[in-house]
């Protein structure tokens, strides 16, 4: 949910840190998106984000949201195999791969090669 006064941007970093436990750095939007526009209003904003992600993993999510997120890392490579073979399967996750992969985001990044991915998973 977008607050009064907040902008998307900021909940993404807000969110990769609850989610995740790593700040982000520089932010280009991916795509936005409705899952379900005939059953409900809810829109998807997707960014991808430069991080460090030397310490990622584990489990993460507040506790009084009853979240239980494990964080993996692969390679971009990686990522993108199992996207290709139907292993990754959050919506958020799918779209933002997807974009990735085409290499339309983050075009002046690439020189930061190798990439990972963080990809979340309920657990």
């Amino acid at each position: 949910m977008v607050g009064e006064g907040e902008r998307e941007e900021d909940i993404a970093r807000r969110e990769a840190v609850e989610k995740t436990g790593i700040q982000i750095g520089r932010v280009e939007l991916a795509h936005a998106f409705l899952p379900s526009p005939d059953g409900s209003s809810e829109r998807v904003v997707v960014f991808c984000a430069e991080a460090d992600l030397s310490t990622a993993g584990g489990v993460h999510g507040l506790t009084e949201e009853h979240e239980d997120i494990r964080v993996d890392v692969y390679s971009a490579q990686e990522a993108i195999q199992l996207l290709d073979c139907g292993r990754i399967e959050a919506g958020p996750a799918v779209v933002a791969l997807s974009w990735f992969a085409r290499g339309i985001c983050c075009a002046g990044w690439i020189a930061l090669l190798p990439l990972d991915a963080a990809v979340l998973s309920p657990d």
